[in-house]
């Protein structure tokens, strides 16, 4: 294997910013962790997500006795979720099978590591749980159950993570990774949310997030930004007009498309194909580093700012005049039958200017002017950072990110190499193509800060991004990187995206 992760930075405590230089200084030594939690809810037999300490509450999580349970807790969800996706369910690897063997080891010295370096009080008395899935992707995952208020103790590794070139410490980082998402309880409550801290970055420099401070304004910005996005997907480009990207408005346009196939047949083919060849357009004109839309200003390009809006205004014309001539379906019916809930639900979940949208339209025209609305709402809130800060310079602290931290300073903390996470980042890069993983470590070589990512959306932020943040966080001092006192959570969201379906039983964080 070359090495494309051997990137020297700097750090600066004062700054907290990462740029190109020598080797760091020697680390102190990690500040001592406190497992006991005197909050007299904890244990008391209720799951609290808030406690004063932290340690988290061992009411908290669902255990096994052995890996065994757990594997058949698990093909219960995975038969599941294989009946929802219409494939046959994974195998599961056998306790005997040397993958297994070789990844239970692994887990096991990171449990040890992970529960001598990070609070996790009566945990400790538990053994977290290996379920092994026959997948070629590299990947882990953990879960949460809403129905019983649980993060489970247990970790799903594909066998794609065993036969990953990585270096043992960049293996044993993706499963400190997920560890810390099961301790954080992220998959539980507001969890998720209350840990964000919003902020903007500076020129040619990269805040860490973890020790930032929540701006008010950012907060709402982004929040707001992401219930628009959430709707329509994260492209504001006017280009794009009404035609949405992502988001329930897109499974809306999928049904209705699909639907004037089955009542219209060869009348409505050529709107459906239009709309497939659109989406399959935008989704290969994504940037393979951030994910923004290359649109071409010429029309040599399958996407170009010449022809996309015209064959936008066709597709949608077409679908609205030959798949559906004269049909009455409203927007609340639609939306209605798209996630499964009454239409009264949905008219009376409605904001009163969303109603005024979709009122006395056809389906396709309240669609568009949906999506247009939100796309006018989102570049507002893009020229709305303080200080005229560009949006691309918008940040905020993950529960991704907080594994990811966790992960690097554990790896510290037990004697291994903690930049080696970098690596396991950087598959992510790879999976986009060789070109792509070039242009990341070319980025990283020069000391640059790479592109954050165009969409909020993801906690993961863009993987190029993740791979420099990894190695921030191995050159900051143990002390530098412990959060500060948390700051009040700002919950204001002014600006509310359309009804979601209800939020599934199996929360995966990955």
């Amino acid at each position: 294997m070359t090495k494309p992760f051997l990137v020297f930075l700097s750090w600066s405590c004062a700054a907290c910013v990462v740029g190109v230089g020598g080797a760091p200084e020697q680390p102190d030594p990690e500040p001592e962790v406190v497992q006991s939690c005197d909050d007299p809810r904890y244990g008391d037999g209720v799951c609290n997500t808030d406690l004063t300490c932290l340690v988290p509450d061992i009411d908290c999580f669902r255990t096994f006795v052995d890996d065994a349970a757990a594997a058949v807790w698990y093909a219960q969800r995975e038969a599941g979720k294989a009946a929802d996706e219409g494939r046959p369910p994974r195998a599961l690897l056998a306790p005997s099978d040397p993958r297994f063997v070789q990844m239970r080891k692994l887990l096991d010295a990171g449990w040890q590591a992970f529960s001598k370096a990070r609070p996790v009080g009566r945990l400790v008395e538990f053994r977290p749980a290996l379920v092994m899935i026959e997948d070629p992707i590299v990947n882990a995952f953990v879960t949460a159950e809403s129905a019983t208020q649980s993060q489970v103790f247990a970790v799903m590794v594909h066998t794609g993570l065993a036969a990953a070139a990585l270096a043992e410490d960049g293996r044993l980082g993706v499963l400190l990774h997920e560890l810390q998402h099961i301790v954080g309880t992220h998959g539980l409550g507001n969890v998720e949310e209350d840990l964000r801290l919003h902020y903007v970055a500076g020129d040619g420099v990269e805040p860490i997030g973890r020790l930032q401070t929540d701006d008010r304004i950012v907060h709402e910005a982004i929040e707001s930004w992401m219930n628009m996005a959430s709707d329509i997907g994260p492209y504001s480009l006017s280009a794009l007009g009404g035609f949405p990207y992502d988001g329930p408005l897109w499974g809306m346009l999928d049904m209705l498309a699909d639907d004037g196939v089955e009542d219209n047949g060869a009348n409505c083919r050529t709107a459906a194909d239009q709309i497939a060849s659109l989406r399959h357009d935008l989704v290969d004109a994504r940037d393979d580093l951030d994910e923004h839309l290359t649109i071409s200003p010429t029309t040599q390009q399958p996407i170009n700012a010449t022809t996309l809006s015209s064959r936008i205004n066709e597709a949608l014309g077409r679908l609205r005049e030959d798949c559906m001539p004269g049909s009455s379906l409203t927007f609340v019916d639609a939306f209605a039958d798209l996630v499964n809930a009454p239409p009264q639900e949905i008219a009376e979940s409605l904001t009163a200017s969303d109603l005024q949208l979709v009122s006395n339209k056809h389906v396709v025209d309240a669609l568009s002017a949906l999506t247009r609305d939100r796309r006018n709402k989102m570049r507002a809130l893009e020229a709305s950072l303080p200080q005229g800060r560009p949006w691309s310079a918008a940040r905020y602290f993950s529960e991704e990110e907080d594994a990811d931290d966790t992960a690097v300073m554990v790896l510290r903390a037990a004697g291994r190499n903690a930049e080696s996470y970098a690596a396991a980042a950087l598959t992510s890069v790879a999976k986009r193509g060789a070109e792509a993983a070039a242009r990341c470590q070319t980025i990283l070589d020069a000391g640059e800060v790479p592109p954050y990512g165009v969409d909020l959306l993801d906690t993961h932020h863009a993987s190029c991004w993740r791979a420099y943040h990894a190695l921030q966080i191995a050159r900051l001092k143990p002390q530098a990187a412990a959060r500060p006192p948390a700051t009040e959570v700002v919950r204001a969201r002014p600006l509310v995206g359309l009804p979601r379906p209800p939020r599934p039983e199996l929360v995966i964080h990955e």
